[in-house]
């Protein structure tokens, strides 16, 4: 690994690093869970995909696995922003209300049919 790489790779994870310690010290944890869970699922992450870059069939195990999670921490953060504006602009009445679990149910859904039925040819295993 070269210089160029821990930077790249170190650079966002510091930045995060310091969100974490906002988010601790304003104790805004409980108000936004998911983006909190997001933000130190995304440094972990990062620390195993560094250690695991120099073996290849690891690497894409970690990688690929991170990124379903990641996928799934993505889509259910901004479910939080949209509670919280539903209540500010009253449109979180009635059906709209479920529009942001109905995405998340549908991008799932999707990537479980690409999965079965359209599995990468380079895949190990």
């Amino acid at each position: 690994m070269g210089i160029n790489n821990l930077i790249l790779e170190g650079g966002p994870a510091f930045l995060q690093i310091a969100i974490i310690t906002v988010f601790v010290k304003r104790q805004l944890t409980r108000r936004f869970p998911w983006f909190f869970a997001y933000t130190v699922f995304s440094v972990g992450a990062t620390i195993i995909r560094h250690e695991t870059s120099n073996q290849p069939v690891e690497y894409y195990w970690v990688y690929w696995i991170t990124e379903v999670i990641f996928g799934i921490l993505a889509l259910l953060a901004p479910n939080e922003v949209f509670e919280l504006a539903a209540k500010i602009f009253y449109f979180g009445q009635g059906v709209s209300r479920f529009v942001p679990v109905a995405a998340v149910l549908t991008v799932l859904a999707y990537a479980l049919w690409q999965t079965i039925y359209h599995a990468p040819a380079f895949a190990p295993g």
